[in-house]
């Protein structure tokens, strides 16, 4: 995965069409410089020679054709570049050519050839300046040798064209040595400046190298935290699944325990003394039974359940939970303002809470003190906007505002960049201890409630992280106006659970509310059942998690058989199996009693049917 990141961030490679591009504008921008430059030379020479000089006729076409050519070779953008390169340097060959032939070996034809050369050089590279070097010299020696073996003649007078006593000869070659060496100098001007323009160029591509490679790092340390982070949450997962899965053995128990306990309860007479020892049990029982609901809600397959709760007595169990993991030089109080009421799910909050709460104890390595604080909310915080949630229904308690439950220590703090920072996912400054996935999931589950948090923070000082959290009215307790009718005909009931001693002890809790059971340890049996029954099936209660075919099958074939209501009892959520809410009519948590068994089968029967 690294080097994936390595691979996107790295510098690409500049396309070679592109830099064939850029050079040839640079080049295009040298021959029109140059050749614009040679122009009004050609035409001044000429005119030099016929109206001043009139020693040698023929320059005057020679400089005339020059210019005619320059024309073409600056304008005529149409033609290939190295045509148009050949041109001006003909151009300028052409009159040193005209000059050796006539007048010998004055000064500026060399000028001239030395010009050439460095034009082919920048304009087609080194080995047409190369080239054009041989060719030159070449030039000069067969001028020489004609002239040697008198096969071509210098003008008469030829001397006289070098003559520096004479005025006009001095102005006539000062002036061309000044054009042509101006020239040459603006040719090695653009060459200069492209240097420069490379050098920039280089220069600033090296910075764009070293922030970017700057960047891959920072990215890659960043991805190995991430990763270390994800195989932490993984590691965590797979010890939530091991505890939930622990859990629902142990709630199974439990569930058996309660009911055998609710039997023994019925009985007319118990031998003296037993009562203290049952009560005992029911009170080990019930501790057993709580345990083990804290233990599911942090594993990620808790059954998620919104009901109303009280805060006071939620923190008071907070409290009792922090104090198994806090170690002693931490110490811990409550402050509660007000006791307030709110709609959610009772192991989300404990488990945003425990979060909590372990931050702040890693922010105490040598001891401090943590907070728990239930407090209404500030001029402040009132006027914080919360997320939209869905409205809701008209059986759901009246709202009450906003309460704020803070969670407070006085630990090392957190600096201004890692408190922008912390609600991002996998951002952690535990290295590989932490996951960065507790304060993110906190903002979120909050803001699915319709809620906000807010934090608070001085390194040195402490940090205080702030849930506003909206309350309600609580309703009460809500007494039944119209109690169940006496059925006409007994309840029939199908009763689905893998496990043996299960089955049988709600079988027996059903049995004593007067209904009929028919109990099947999976869903193939339990579809024979209703099969072969032929009177009506009023209420399926099935688990979740059973061999043979799932659930969600087993409840489709049930009601192709008979029109009956469905109850999921399990401990594990029905959403982890595929289970849809719309599929099922109510869900029951495991462990429960069996008179809350009883109480819900006929709350199902008289609710309206939500399964499809």
């Amino acid at each position: 995965m690294v080097r994936r990141v390595n691979d996107l961030v790295s510098v690409p490679k500049r396309p070679s069409l592109r830099v064939q591009s850029e050079q040839q504008n640079w080049r295009e921008r040298t021959l029109r410089g140059v050749t614009l430059a040679m122009l009004p030379c050609y035409v001044l020479v000429a005119l030099w020679y016929a109206f001043v000089q009139r020693v040698l006729p023929p320059m005057i076409g020679v400089f005339a054709l020059s210019s005619s050519v320059t024309v073409v070779a600056v304008f005529a953008r149409s033609l290939p570049f190295g045509l148009r390169t050949a041109l001006a340097m003909g151009t300028l060959y052409l009159p040193c050519i005209a000059a050796l032939r006539y007048g010998g070996f004055s000064p500026n034809p060399f000028i001239a050839f030395g010009m050439i050369c460095v034009m082919g050089t920048l304009l087609l590279g080194r080995k047409a300046g190369l080239v054009l070097l041989v060719a030159c010299a070449l030039t000069i020696a067969s001028t020489g040798f004609l002239h040697g073996t008198h096969v071509v003649e210098r003008v008469p007078h030829w001397q006289s064209m070098l003559d520096s006593a004479d005025a006009a000869t001095t102005v006539r070659v000062t002036f061309i040595f000044a054009l042509v060496t101006a020239t040459l100098i603006l040719a090695v001007n653009y060459l200069l400046t492209r240097s420069e323009e490379l050098v920039a160029e280089k220069e600033h591509s090296l910075e764009t190298l070293r922030q970017e490679q700057a960047e891959r790092e920072r990215i890659s340390r960043n991805l190995e935290l991430r990763e270390a982070a994800f195989h932490k949450a993984r590691e965590l997962e797979l010890l939530g699944r091991l505890a939930g899965s622990m859990a629902h053995d142990f709630n199974n128990a439990l569930l058996v325990i309660w009911a055998s306990l609710d039997e023994l309860s019925l009985l007319p007479t118990l031998p003296e003394g037993a009562e203290g020892p049952l009560a005992d049990l029911r009170t080990a029982a019930d501790q057993a039974s709580a345990t083990t609901k804290q233990l599911r809600a942090f594993g990620p397959m808790a059954p998620r359940r919104a009901s109303e709760i009280a805060l006071t007595p939620l923190l008071q169990k907070a409290k009792a939970m922090f104090a198994r993991v806090l170690p002693p030089n931490i110490t811990l109080e409550l402050d509660l303002e007000l006791d307030a009421v709110i709609v959610a799910d009772e192991g989300e909050v404990l488990r945003v809470l425990m979060n909590l709460a372990l931050n702040a104890r890693d922010a105490m390595r040598d001891g401090g003190k943590l907070i728990l604080r239930v407090r209404p909310p500030t001029a402040a915080e009132s006027a914080v906007p919360l997320p939209e949630i869905p409205a809701p229904g008209p059986d759901a308690p009246r709202s009450a505002g906003v309460v704020v439950i803070d969670v407070e220590d006085n630990g090392s703090g957190m600096s201004a960049e890692v408190k922008e920072r912390i609600f991002e996912p996998f951002f952690t400054t535990k290295q590989a201890s932490g996951t960065g996935l507790g304060l993110a999931s906190t903002r979120d589950l909050l803001a699915a409630h319709g809620g906000h948090i807010e934090v608070e923070s001085e390194t040195g000082v402490g940090t205080t992280i702030s849930l506003l959290w909206p309350a309600v009215h609580p309703r009460g307790e809500q007494t039944e106006e119209h109690p169940a009718p006496a059925p006409t005909e007994p309840v029939v009931v199908l009763l689905v659970d893998d496990d043996e001693a299960v089955r049988l002890a709600l079988r027996r809790s059903l049995t004593r509310a007067g209904m009929t059971v028919l109990d099947a340890p999976d869903g193939a049996s339990a579809l024979t059942l209703a099969r072969r029954h032929q009177s009506p099936i009023h209420l399926l209660c099935t688990d979740c998690v059973m061999p043979g075919p799932p659930v969600r099958k087993l409840i489709a074939d049930f009601r192709e058989l008979h029109p009956g209501r469905v109850l999921v009892c399990s401990g594990y959520a029905p959403a982890e199996t595929g289970l849809h809410p719309d599929v099922f009519d109510d869900f029951l948590p495991k462990p429960f009693s069996g008179e809350t068994l009883v109480a819900r089968v006929h709350a199902v029967l008289r609710a309206p049917a939500s399964g499809s």
